[in-house]
C-alpha cells in the first residue's frame, strides 16, 4: 500500500501509516491525544519521542503529496516530486540540530518560498504547504511541552537563497 512504511518487513509487516498515523497509535497532529511528551524522559529509547510522534510529519507529507482534508483544512495535491524538493531544501539548507515541529513549520514554508519559480513550484503551492502544516498543527505547542523552541534559529543559507534570520516561533 502506498503510504505504509515497512510493509515488507518479514514476520512483522508495516510499522507506520503516513496517511492515517493514528491507525498505528501515532499522532496525526500536535494536539492529538496520541502525542507523547518527551519532557519527562520516560521513553529515552525514543530520543525525545521522535519515532512515536513522527505521525505528525508523516500526515503533513501525505497531505502535501496527495492532497486531502484534515482538521478543517483542504490541501490540494502537489505531487511527490515537488514535496520531495521542498523537504530536501529544508533538510539540506534550513534545519539545524535539535529542531522541533515549530521549526518544521517554518522550514517547510521557507523551503517552498525559496523554491518558488524553480522546479515547477509556485506561490500557490506554498499556500498548500501552509495548509498542510496548519492542518497537522505543527506550529502548535503541545499542552505538555515547554513553550520555548528547542533551537534558537534555523541555519543561514550559504547559497544566496533567503536565509531564516528570525527567532523561531516568529510568524513567517
Amino acid at each position: 500500500m502506498r503510504w505504509l512504511i515497512g510493509e515488507n518487513i518479514p514476520g512483522f509487516g508495516a510499522i507506520r501509516h503516513m496517511q492515517d498515523p493514528s491507525s498505528f497509535g501515532a499522532p496525526d497532529g500536535m494536539t492529538s491525544s496520541l502525542y507523547e511528551n518527551a519532557d519527562d524522559n520516560s521513553r529515552a529509547w525514543d530520543q525525545g519521542d521522535v519515532h512515536s510522534n513522527s505521525g505528525v510529519n508523516n500526515k503533513a507529507a501525505y497531505l502535501m503529496t496527495d492532497g486531502g482534508t484534515f482538521n478543517g483544512k483542504t490541501v490540494k495535491r502537489l505531487g511527490i516530486t515537488k514535496v520531495a524538493k521542498i523537504y530536501y531544501e529544508a533538510q539540506t539548507n534550513l534545519f539545524a540540530s535539535a529542531n522541533d515541529y515549530r521549526n518544521l513549520y517554518a522550514a517547510l514554508r521557507w523551503s517552498c518560498a525559496n523554491l518558488t519559480g524553480t522546479s515547477g513550484v509556485t506561490s500557490a503551492n506554498c499556500q498548500e504547504v501552509k495548509d498542510a502544516v496548519d492542518a497537522t498543527e505543527t506550529n502548535v505547542v503541545p499542552p505538555t511541552q515547554s513553550p520555548e523552541p528547542r533551537g534558537t534559529r534555523l541555519q543561514h543559507r550559504p547559497d544566496g537563497h533567503q536565509p531564516l534570520q528570525r527567532q523561531l516561533g516568529e510568524p513567517l
